[in-house]
């Protein structure tokens, strides 16, 4: 649970599949004076990352890692994979 006090700063990352939830999170934070941002991705984005990037690729952060936690006050991560055995297919160690 998010107590989100007027003024502070939510980001909310998901897949399309979650949408109408990410649409009420939103709703909730508008209510309690907060200020939304949502980033949604196509479900197999992290899928297609994680088998397709190379070394170097992995060990940079992304530009949310870089920018974005300093920025926000909360981050609400919604997991909604479109296959739960997605990665499965992929090298463990290639997550870490």
């Amino acid at each position: 649970s998010v107590r989100v006090h007027p003024g502070e700063t939510v980001a909310v990352i998901t897949t399309t599949l979650a949408a109408p939830l990410v649409e009420a999170i939103y709703e909730q934070v508008l209510a309690r004076g907060g200020h939304p941002t949502a980033f949604i991705a196509p479900p197999r984005l992290d899928e297609i990352f994680l088998r397709t990037a190379a070394d170097e690729q992995l060990r940079r952060p992304s530009f949310f890692q870089e920018v974005g936690i300093d920025y926000f006050d909360h981050i609400i991560r919604v997991d909604a994979p479109e296959n739960t055995r997605h990665a499965s297919s992929t090298d463990p160690r290639r997550e870490a």
